[in-house]
C-alpha cells in the first residue's frame, strides 16, 4: 500500500491480568521471536522525529501495521467539521522511501532489517477525520483486527503515538462482531499510550475492555520539545546540537537527514518513542513486567492502568536514566545507514552466570546470603575492551534500600542480602560497555528473591505503594553518616507555632522568615501516607506558587542541612527545587492527591545569614522548612 494510510500514536497493548510488584510476569512472547508491534501516528512533528528512529530499530519487531490516526491535536476533518493541522498522510511513504536507500547498509550490519516493500505494505490509513472518531471500521482499524484475531498467540504491542480511536474502533469491530473471542484478544493484546490524546480509552476501551493491561507513560516529556527544560546538563549535551549534527543529521544518509531537528541542530522532540523503546529487548526485561523499567520508562498501577513511575521522586528519571545509553546507540544505528559493517560498533553481548541469553535471571535467597554474580563469557562482536558495572535498582525492587556490591566494576560481583530484605526482591542491573565509538551497553537484569516473611520498611521508605500505605507518625534528623547535627528551627509555612517529632516549629508570623506566596488550605484531603495529628496539620496548610520563593534571615554563619515539607493537594506536577540557588531536586514528582514527602536533607554552607529555598516549573506546595545545623566543624553552638 501507497501514501493514502496513517498512523496515529499507538499504544502498547497491554496484559491482560494483575501483576503484584515483585512476581514475574512473562511478556508471552516466544525465546527467538521478536516482539510483534502495531504503531498508530497522528503525524506531528515529533512523531515524524520518532518514526525516524523507530524505521532504523525496524529490526526489533515483527512490524504488523504502521497506522495514520488522529488525536485531540491534530485530524483531517470532514465536509461538516474543519481539520485540525492536519500532515498529509504522504509523509511516511517518503520516509519509507529514504529507508530503502539505506537499507543495503543496514541489512549489512544486521540481516533482519525487513525490505522497504513490506513496510509500505504495512502503512494504512485509520481512523483520522475527527478527535476521537471510532464511527466506522477503516483499513487501519481492520488490519488491527486481523492482526488481533490471527492464530498466532503472542502478544501484539498497539502503540498510540497520537489518539487511541483506531484501537478502540478495532475493539469495537471484535466487540461487534466476535464477542465470543473478547478474552483471548483481552490476553493478547498490550496497549501502550504517550498520555490519552483522545477520550475513546477512557470512554470505551477501559469500560468494555476492563482485561487489557494498559500502559501510560506521562514521563515522555523527558525527551520531548522542553527536554532541555527537564534534563541535566550532563544529559543535554548528548541531545544538543553539536552531538545531533555530528552523530544523526550530517553524513548519515538521506534517512537521517530527514529527521526534523531545530533549526540550529538540535533535538527537537521525541515524545513518542518511549513506547517502541520499551519493547527493544536490550536485556532489561523491560516488557515482561511494568514495574521493571527500561528505555521506555518504568511504571506503578494507578487504578486500571500502569502509569510512569518516578525513580529518585523525578518523573522523568526512569528514562533519562539510560538517556546516554540509548543516544550512543542510536548513533550507531546512524552509522549503520552509511557504512559496511566492519567500519561500524555492534552491541556487546552480555553473559550472567552463564547464562548467554537476554532473560531476566531469578535468584533464590536467604537474608544474609552473598550472591555471587558474574558477567564471565561476555564478549564484543567488534573485538572491543569491555568494562563492567554492577548496581541495585532500588525502585524496581520491593527492598527500599541498597544491597552492598563488592565488585561493582568487575566481572565477578557479589552482593550482600540485607538482613532486613527478608520476603523482599532486589533488581540488579548489569551493564557492559564497549570501548567503541560511539560506546554501546548490554544490559542483564538479575531479581534476587529473598525468603522468609516482609519486615516492615522504615518511615518514609518503600516502593511507590508502600510508602503511601505505611504511616509516618516520627522522623528524625540528617543520617548519621552525614555527620553530628542538632535541631535549628521548623517554620510551618502557613499556621501557627507547632511541635512535630519532639521539635518546636515557628509560625508563619515568625521574625527571620519571608514568604509571599499564596497561602492555602486543604484538610479535606486524605494524606497519603498517614501520620499524626501535628504533621497532618503543618502539611494541609501550605504555600502555594509556579515560582515559590521561602527565605530564612539571621541565620548564623555555619554548616546546615535543610529538608521541606512538599505535598500535593489534587494533580500532580512536576517542579524542580533549589536551595541557594543550586538545583537540589531536578523534576520533582509530586505525586497522587494526598501525597506528601520530606524532601531532603540538603546541605548548605551560611555565610551571608539567609537559607532560601526556590522552585520553578510545575506548581508547588510547601508546607514546611526543617533546617539542622551541624555540631562541630567549627561551627559556634
Amino acid at each position: 500500500m501507497t501514501a493514502s494510510h496513517l498512523l496515529s500514536t499507538a499504544v502498547l497493548a497491554c496484559l491482560c491480568i494483575a501483576i503484584s510488584h515483585g512476581c514475574a510476569l512473562s511478556d508471552g512472547t516466544p525465546v527467538g521471536k521478536k516482539p510483534r508491534a502495531i504503531a498508530t501516528t497522528d503525524g506531528e512533528i515529533d512523531d515524524r522525529c520518532s518514526m525516524i528512529r523507530f524505521l532504523m530499530y525496524a529490526n526489533e519487531w515483527d512490524i504488523k501495521g504502521l497506522i495514520h490516526s488522529s488525536s485531540k491535536h491534530h485530524w483531517l476533518g470532514d465536509e461538516d467539521h474543519p481539520g485540525k493541522t492536519w500532515r498529509d498522510v504522504s509523509w511516511l511513504d517518503e520516509q519509507i522511501d529514504q529507508y530503502a536507500e539505506v537499507h543495503p547498509y543496514l541489512k549489512q550490519n544486521d540481516p533482519g532489517y525487513p525490505s522497504p516493500e513490506y513496510l509500505r505494505s504495512q502503512v494504512f490509513v485509520g481512523n483520522i477525520l475527527l478527535e476521537g472518531d471510532m464511527r466506522e471500521p477503516t483499513p487501519g482499524s481492520d488490519r488491527i483486527v486481523e492482526v488481533l484475531l490471527d492464530d498466532d498467540p503472542s502478544p501484539v504491542w498497539l502503540q498510540a503515538w497520537g489518539g487511541a480511536n483506531t484501537i478502540a474502533r478495532a475493539l469495537k469491530t471484535i466487540q461487534e462482531k466476535h464477542p465470543d473471542r473478547m478474552a483471548e484478544v483481552s490476553q493478547k493484546a498490550r496497549l501502550y499510550l504517550i498520555t490519552e490524546q483522545d477520550q475513546t480509552y477512557r470512554n470505551y476501551i477501559a469500560e468494555q475492555w476492563p482485561d487489557v493491561l494498559v500502559i501510560v507513560s506521562n514521563a515522555f516529556g523527558a525527551i520531548a520539545y522542553r527536554w532541555d527544560d527537564i534534563q541535566s546538563p550532563e544529559v543535554q549535551k548528548y541531545f544538543d546540537a553539536e552531538w545531533m549534527n555530528e552523530n544523526i543529521l550530517n553524513d548519515h544518509g538521506p534517512l537521517c537527514a530527514m529527521y526534523e531537528a531545530r533549526n540550529d541542530g538540535s533535538f527537537r522532540s521525541e515524545g513518542d518513542s518511549p513506547s517502541f523503546m520499551h519493547t527493544i529487548d536490550v536485556g532489561l526485561g523491560s516488557a515482561e513486567h511494568p514495574t521493571y523499567g527500561g528505555w521506555g520508562g518504568r511504571f506503578m498501577r494507578a487504578g486500571d492502568t500502569w502509569r510512569s513511575a518516578p525513580d529518585e521522586r523525578n518523573r522523568y528519571e526512569s528514562i533519562l536514566r539510560w538517556a546516554v545509553a540509548f543516544q550512543n546507540d542510536w548513533a550507531a544505528r546512524a552509522d549503520w545507514c552509511v557504512k559496511p559493517y566492519e567500519e561500524c560498533n555492534h552491541n556487546p553481548a552480555a553473559v550472567c552466570n552463564g547464562d548467554p541469553t537476554r532473560k531476566v535471571l531469578e535468584i533464590s535467597a536467604d537474608p544474609g546470603d552473598e550472591v555471587e554474580l558474574s558477567a564471565a563469557g561476555s564478549s564484543d562482536p567488534d573485538g572491543d575492551e569491555l568494562s563492567y558495572k554492577w548496581w541495585v535498582y532500588k525502585e524496581a525492587g520491593s527492598y527500599w534500600a541498597e544491597a552492598p556490591i563488592r565488585g561493582a566494576d568487575a566481572t565477578e560481583a557479589v552482593v550482600t542480602v540485607p538482613e532486613e530484605a527478608s520476603g523482599r526482591t532486589i533488581h540488579v542491573i548489569l551493564e557492559v560497555v564497549d570501548d567503541g565509538n560511539p560506546p554501546l551497553t548490554a544490559y542483564r537484569r538479575a531479581i534476587v528473591n529473598v525468603s522468609g516473611e516482609p519486615v516492615e520498611a522504615p518511615p518514609g521508605t518503600g516502593t511507590d505503594e508502600v510508602y503511601l500505605r505505611t504511616p509516618i507518625t516520627k522522623l528524625g534528623g540528617p543520617p548519621a553518616e552525614t555527620g553530628r547535627w542538632e535541631f535549628y528551627r521548623g517554620v510551618n509555612l502557613n499556621g501557627p507555632a507547632i511541635e512535630i517529632d519532639g521539635n518546636k516549629w515557628d509560625g508563619d508570623d515568625a521574625a527571620n522568615f519571608v514568604c509571599k506566596d499564596r497561602a492555602l488550605n486543604s484538610p479535606q484531603v486524605q494524606l497519603r501516607p498517614p501520620t499524626d495529628e501535628a504533621r497532618a496539620r503543618m502539611i494541609h496548610s501550605f504555600r502555594w506558587n509556579g515560582r515559590a520563593s521561602l527565605t530564612l534571615t539571621s541565620v548564623p554563619v555555619g554548616k546546615y542541612a535543610v529538608y521541606a515539607y512538599v505535598w500535593e493537594d489534587n494533580n500532580p506536577e512536576t517542579l524542580s527545587i533549589s536551595l541557594e540557588g543550586r538545583v537540589v531536586a531536578r523534576n520533582h514528582y509530586s505525586g497522587v492527591e494526598g501525597e506528601w514527602h520530606r524532601v531532603g536533607p540538603w546541605i548548605a554552607t551560611v555565610t551571608d545569614g539567609t537559607i532560601e529555598i526556590t522552585s520553578t516549573g510545575g506548581a508547588a506546595n510547601f508546607s514546611g522548612i526543617e533546617v539542622w545545623r551541624s555540631v562541630g566543624e567549627g561551627n559556634p553552638r
